[in-house]
């Protein structure tokens, strides 16, 4: 499929497998220079910019991460959203983590990520 022909719903999961392959070159080119990102566990950030240094530091704190998804549908106003349960292994303490959430994820006319809100 040409990145043209994606649907908005193929340019989310392709956010979520970036991220599983810790693609954060990928993952911070799919995001709007003014993009949102919402998380009950990693706080509000806005900018690309700001969104890039919140996954590096992220990233750096677990080791082996992995999002598992299911129920991925549009809700009503537009938001690509899933289930997901995210596993791993924190970096400081070598603990294993488990977090079952839900993340909802907005694309905007030009194909890029403007907003993402995560509950865990």
């Amino acid at each position: 499929m040409m990145a043209n022909e994606m649907t908005n719903m193929d340019r989310a999961k392709a956010y979520v497998e970036a991220s599983n392959a810790r693609d954060l070159e990928r993952v911070e080119a799919m995001f709007a220079a003014d993009a949102e990102y919402v998380s009950t566990g990693a706080g509000s950030h806005t900018g690309r910019k700001s969104i890039r240094t919140m996954m590096d530091n992220f990233f750096a704190a677990f080791s082996g991460l992995i999002w598992v998804t299911q129920d991925w549908h549009i809700d009503a106003d537009g938001a690509h959203a899933f289930d997901f349960v995210m596993t791993g292994l924190n970096t400081q303490s070598g603990e294993e983590v488990k977090k079952a959430g839900h993340e909802r994820i907005w694309i905007n006319g030009d194909g890029l990520i403007s907003r993402i809100e995560v509950r865990a």
